[in-house]
C-alpha cells in the first residue's frame, strides 16, 4: 500500500465533533506540514502533506522510498531512505526520517506533525469504510498491485481509496474508527492530539478543500535513484504556492493506451479535440496501468483537471520533468471507457 492513505488519519477523525460548536476552529493552524509514514514488514512509504487554511487545495506529495540520500549517520554513506529507516532503532525512526526528507526539500519544508501507522491499521480503515462497491474493488486491486511492488499503480489505487473514504464519511463510521484506536493489534504513532485530529476533518469539510497530488522527481545515476534537484525546487513551489497555466493553444498532450482495449488512445484523442485540446501524439504505452494517470509535467493543473473531467477517469499527478515535446501525458488504464460511432456499428 502506498503513501496516500496516510492522509486519512488527519481528515477522517472529526465528523463526531462537527456539531460541537464549543470547539475551536482548526484554522488556528494557518498552515501545517505533515509527514505520513506507513511501515510494513518489507517496506516503508513516505508522504508529505501541506495544509494551508487559505489554499483551496490540500497538497499531497509522493516520496519514493528508494531515493538514495547521504545519511545523517556517522558513516555518511549514500543509502536509500528505506534502508536508513529500517537500520535505525525503532524509537528513533521518525526523527531520522523527518531529517532525511527535510533535506530532500532543501530544508525549505519542515514537518511539524507526523503520523506513522502499519498495514494492519490501514486494513482497519478500509474495513470500516468498505461498504461502497468501488472502494472494495480498489482495495482489492491495491493489495494485488502492492504485492507486485508496482509503485504508480499502487499510488493511484491509494488515491482512489482516499477519495472514496473522504467522500463517504459519516458520523457512524467515524465512531467505529475511534473505537478501533483502543485495539492493540496495530501500530499508530502521532504527535497530533485527538482533539486536533477531530477538528481537522470538520474544518476541512467546511472549507470544501480538494486534494492535489505531486511526485518528487528522480533521476537514475550510477544505478542509484537520486533526487532531481531542479525538479525538487518546482515541487517546493508546488507545495508553498498556487500558480497554474491555462494556455490550451500551447499545451502539448500525448495519450498512451496502456491496456489491451482496441483504439482507446485515438478515441480519447478525438474526445479531447472535440473539447478544444490539441493532441499531438497518441499510441500504445509500454507500461501497464490499472488506473488512468494524468502526468502533468509543466504544472498545468487547470488543464489536466479538465482532461480528467472530459475523460471521466484518471488522477492528476504533477511530476516536474524536462520533456521536450510533452506537457501532459495521459496514460489510459483499464478504468477508461470510451465508445464512439465505430463501436456502435461493430456491436450493433
Amino acid at each position: 500500500m502506498k503513501k496516500i492513505i496516510f492522509i486519512l488519519i488527519i481528515f477522517i477523525l472529526s465528523s463526531v465533533c462537527i456539531e460541537a460548536v464549543s470547539l475551536p476552529h482548526w484554522n488556528k493552524y494557518k498552515e501545517m506540514n505533515i509527514l505520513y509514514i506507513l511501515e510494513t514488514s518489507e517496506r516503508v512509504n513516505f508522504f508529505a502533506v501541506r495544509y494551508n487554511s487559505f489554499d483551496k487545495f490540500i497538497k499531497v506529495c509522493l516520496i519514493d522510498e528508494n531515493i538514495s540520500v547521504v545519511s545523517s549517520s556517522k558513516n555518511k554513506k549514500l543509502k536509500p531512505l528505506k534502508d536508513i529507516f529500517f537500520e535505525t532503532e525503532y524509537d528513533k525512526r521518525i526523527p531520522v526520517a523527518k531529517t532525511e526528507i527535510e533535506k530532500i526539500f532543501n530544508n525549505k519544508i519542515k514537518f511539524d506533525r507526523y503520523i506513522l501507522f502499519d498495514d494492519k491499521f490501514l486494513n482497519k480503515l478500509v474495513t470500516i469504510f468498505s461498504d461502497k462497491k468501488n472502494l472494495r474493488e480498489n482495495t482489492e486491486m491495491l493489495s494485488i498491485i502492492y504485492s507486485d511492488n508496482d509503485r504508480y499503480n499502487a499510488d493511484i489505487a491509494s488515491i482512489k481509496i482516499l477519495n472514496g473514504i473522504y467522500g463517504n464519511i459519516n458520523r457512524w463510521n467515524i465512531i467505529s474508527l475511534l473505537k478501533s484506536f483502543y485495539n492493540k493489534d496495530f501500530v499508530l504513532r502521532t504527535n497530533f492530539g485527538l482533539k486536533d485530529l477531530l477538528l481537522s476533518y470538520a474544518s476541512i469539510l467546511n472549507e470544501n478543500k480538494t486534494f492535489k497530488y505531486a511526485d518528487v522527481p528522480v533521476i537514475n545515476k550510477r544505478n542509484t535513484l537520486r533526487v532531481d534537484t531542479v525538479g525538487v525546487e518546482k515541487i517546493i513551489n508546488f507545495l508553498l504556492y498556487d500558480k497554474y497555466n491555462y494556455d490550451n493553444e500551447k499545451l502539448r498532450i500525448e495519450i498512451l493506451n496502456t491496456t489491451g482495449k482496441s483504439r482507446l488512445a485515438i478515441k480519447a484523442a478525438d474526445k479531447l479535440r472535440e473539447n478544444g485540446f490539441d493532441v499531438f501524439d497518441w499510441g500504445s504505452g509500454t507500461r501497464k496501468y490499472n488506473f488512468t494517470v494524468i502526468f502533468d509535467f509543466a504544472d498545468n493543473y487547470g488543464n489536466a483537471a479538465e482532461i480528467k473531467k472530459i475523460l471521466n477517469c484518471g488522477e492528476v499527478i504533477f511530476k516536474p520533468e524536462e520533456r521536450e515535446y510533452t506537457d501532459i501525458s495521459v496514460q489510459l488504464g483499464n478504468d477508461c471507457v470510451i465508445y464512439d460511432k465505430l463501436d456502435r456499428t461493430i456491436y450493433k
